[in-house]
């Protein structure tokens, strides 16, 4: 049944009102129009929906301050089936209640006979049934004296969520609406709703409305036209507003799909949007996204036309036959995505006062080097084709003394140095080729050792990745690094994020790369904070940047069970690597809680069961400390919920990660380092680095496990004092016998002078100038190109 207005669970849950009937087309666009909900936008622009309260601590079980003043650093959101809790200081706005009305709610009878016995604790659910059309199911949980079956009923259906009870335990939760197949909710409703009464028909069609399930609302719309003709003026109001948020959706899809690089698929989409009963400004705009999709076709016609004919122009037979290779690459790989390089190209090509040469030169500079670094010099385009094919020998050589004269080679080239190699960068093709991969489909790879400046026989390092739908190297991708649990293989975490071919999900159509690195030890039963995964994760992503076309600014680092577990330390211990870290169901432990303080550097989204072992609990007193210490930290606790994936958080997880950026390089920082591979940290490395508790020797010969929870961190640390117009001085502070600081403008002036300083010694006192080979061995061996640094220096 429908039911009125009530506090579902007393002084916690949003008050909601009885929706009623809403006649007015212009009333119920407001209804649903674009207005958030009640709920709090962070600095970043991240929105959680909810009741919002001011709260001393994350758990009761951390002690509260004591004092006449009391102090509520912690934000906590009621979301209904979950809480989130975030710093007060990262919260830029509070929304108020729009009253504009309540969700569209329905009660389900179901059985209920409390026994007393309380749930507690729950770890892996073991058998779990799908809701049936009574809103029931069996859940089966391993208790002490063994597994036991536990009945459940969902007791109200709302469009955001419902909230499900155990019919004889005292035990609920909540679970989101959307991971139960419409079909499904349909018969849950149609249950506990008169069919001849129209006021529970409009009911399910605001219900459906609500929750963005537009083509059922449509369809229960012609459905009430039928077995109620004289309400069509009604149903036709309901139907126009139906029709305009179903267009608005997918119109930000296809936004979506062109931002994400699914050209293809969103050019299909739009020759295909529906187009009955839309309203001119939506057509509009249809039109609108084919046009520049015609337009670019057009444009890319002509750039094929110009170049051959402008190329037989040009009288030297030599200089005809090398732009001819380069008039076929351009022609094979010109795309929406490449077709910007040519930009300058298409500004001038009917200039008369341009000639061929010059004309051609700012058509194949721009391919190679970027629009902003056309030329209009035809010997010097020709020549940055040449230093991109030299700069991929370089790089893909295994044999140094080899690098030595191609290196030799490539400085030889006349206008070749330090800023046009830099601008060849972003454009270059993969570094190490891939071939028969397809997007869709999970595939498993191994690094390769001897690019990863490594020898042949060091030991093998697999990961897996997904490549999202319409996978293109002319498109920059954000990654997941996804940290399986020890029960479960990388491959699951594939399907988790990105589902398969048949079934695309959430990653593939939001445009992530995902990779799975196998990271654990051999028969590991948990994670062991071992250097060995640290290699291991670390290596997989250089190896995987070197493959695709990575963003290394927006690479996440995530994991469920003890790859939560792993997330927390791996973040921690190399927070200059990723640009945000997702810990599902993780635990902080061991010597994560020795270097937690590193995290000030990252965003962190945690994901949480309330009844999750003891994880929560035990969790709450560092995240306290996060929340106090205002980092940058999102805390999603789901209520009543023990050890699962959290699949209803995806969403919130991609729309998180789409706001995050890696943060710039720091001019000062102080890390805390606890393995002998924990010894980069931003433009810093320290060498030969042994940790307390360690052995010597290399990361990857280390005996796999081989971990002393009692080490003590040691400190590293750096920074750039820029106060004097005559020199910059660097002061680091490191155990090591010899480091390594990698220079880039971002940090420093290249032309002044620069002193360097280890403690309180000075260590280096020259200028420094950019220099190709640290830019090619430093692209070479990490594979970052949002980050490369420009010049290194050598501290023995």
């Amino acid at each position: 049944m429908r039911h009125p207005s009530r506090h579902s669970v007393p002084d916690r849950f949003v008050h909601r009102f009885r929706l009623t009937v809403l006649v007015s087309a212009s009333v119920f666009q407001l209804m649903l129009g674009d207005l958030k909900a009640e709920g709090i936008v962070l600095q970043n622009n991240f929105y959680i929906e909810g009741r919002p309260f001011e709260v001393q601590a994350v758990s009761t079980s951390v002690p509260a301050n004591a004092g006449e003043i009391i102090n509520r650093p912690v934000m906590m959101i009621d979301a209904g089936m979950r809480r989130y809790y975030v710093p007060v200081q990262k919260v830029a706005n509070i929304l108020a209640n729009n009253g504009l009305g309540a969700p569209e709610l329905f009660d389900l009878r179901q059985p209920r006979r409390p026994s007393g016995n309380v749930v507690a604790s729950i770890g892996p659910l073991q058998n779990v049934t799908p809701f049936g059309p009574d809103g029931r199911r069996q859940v089966t949980l391993n208790f002490v004296r063994g597994p036991v079956v536990i009945d459940q009923g969902i007791y109200e259906i709302g469009p955001k969520f419902m909230r499900v009870s155990a019919l004889k335990y005292d035990w609920e939760f909540g679970v989101a609406t959307r991971s139960i197949p419409p079909p499904d909710v349909d018969a849950m409703i149609r249950k506990v709703t008169d069919q001849s009464k129209p006021e529970d028909r409009f009911a399910i069609v605001r219900f459906f409305l609500q929750a963005e399930l537009y083509l059922q609302a449509l369809a229960e719309l012609d459905a009430i036209a039928k077995d109620f003709p004289d309400l069509k003026t009604r149903v036709d109001e309901f139907a126009v507003q139906a029709r305009q948020q179903l267009a608005q959706k997918l119109l930000d899809e296809l936004a979506e799909r062109r931002h994400n690089g699914q050209h293809f698929l969103g050019w299909a989409k739009a020759k295909d949007f529906p187009v009955e009963g839309m309203s001119a400004a939506i057509l509009r705009q249809v039109r609108e996204f084919l046009t520049e999709y015609e337009s670019t076709i057009d444009d890319g016609e002509k750039v094929t036309a110009l170049l051959g004919e402008l190329q037989g122009q040009i009288e030297d037979a030599e200089v005809r036959a090398r732009l001819e290779s380069m008039r076929i690459e351009v022609a094979e790989k010109l795309n929406y995505e490449t077709l910007p390089r040519l930009r300058p190209f298409l500004q001038q090509a009917n200039d008369p006062t341009r000639s061929a040469a010059e004309k051609l030169a700012l058509a194949y500079s721009g391919w190679v080097s970027g629009d902003s670094a056309a030329i209009d010099s035809l010997p010097l385009a020709i020549n940055l084709w040449q230093a991109r094919f030299e700069m991929l020998r370089y790089m893909r050589s295994k044999v140094p003394a080899q690098r030595t004269q191609i290196l030799a080679d490539l400085l030889g080239i006349e206008g070749v140095g330090a800023e046009s190699v830099l601008a060849l960068i972003p454009q270059l093709p993969p570094l190490i080729s891939t071939p028969g991969i397809q997007a869709g489909l999970a595939t498993e790879l191994e690094v390769d050792n001897v690019m990863a400046g490594l020898s042949v026989d060091a030991p093998s390092v697999k990961y897996h990745v997904l490549l999202p739908t319409e996978y293109s190297h002319d498109h920059t991708y954000p990654m997941v690094v996804a940290l399986h649990a020890v029960e479960r293989k990388p491959d699951w975490e594939l399907r988790w994020w990105g589902g398969t071919a048949e079934e695309p999900l959430q990653s593939q159509r939001r445009g992530y790369i995902v990779i799975a690195p196998e990271y654990l030890d051999e028969k590991a039963t948990a994670y062991t904070y071992s250097p060995q995964s640290h290699y291991r994760v670390q290596m997989a992503l250089r190896d995987a940047r070197k493959r695709f076309n990575v963003d290394s600014n927006r690479v996440f680092l995530a994991g469920h069970g003890s790859g939560g577990d792993a997330a927390f330390d791996i973040g921690n211990a190399h927070p200059d690597l990723f640009a945000g870290v997702i810990p599902i169901t993780g635990q902080i432990e061991n010597l994560a809680v020795k270097i937690w303080r590193n995290g000030r550097q990252l965003p962190w989204y945690i994901v949480s069961g309330q009844l999750d072992r003891d994880v929560f609990e035990k969790n709450a007193s560092l995240i306290n400390r996060m929340m106090i210490g205002h980092y940058d930290v999102v805390l999603s606790e789901f209520i009543g919920r023990g050890y699962e994936s959290f699949y209803e958080e995806i969403h919130q997880l991609f729309d998180w990660m789409d706001l995050q950026e890696r943060p710039p390089l720091p001019k000062e920082f102080t890390m805390l380092t606890v393995r002998p591979n924990d010894n980069r940290f931003f433009w810093l490395k320290a060498h030969t680095l042994e940790a307390v508790g360690q052995p010597r020797g290399q990361v990857q010969d280390l005996p796999a496990g081989l971990v002393n929870p009692a080490v003590r961190p040691k400190s590293i640390s750096g920074d750039i004092l820029t106060g004097s117009a005559d020199y910059t001085k660097i002061v680091i502070k490191s155990p090591a016998r010899s480091n390594t600081i990698w220079l880039s403008p971002d940090m420093i002036d290249f032309g002044i002078r620069l002193k360097v300083h280890l403690g309180s010694r000075q260590v280096f006192n020259d200028f420094v100038e950019p220099s190709v080979e640290h830019i090619l061995d430093d692209l070479r061996l990490r594979g970052d190109r949002q980050r490369v640094y420009h010049a290194r220096i050598d501290l023995n």
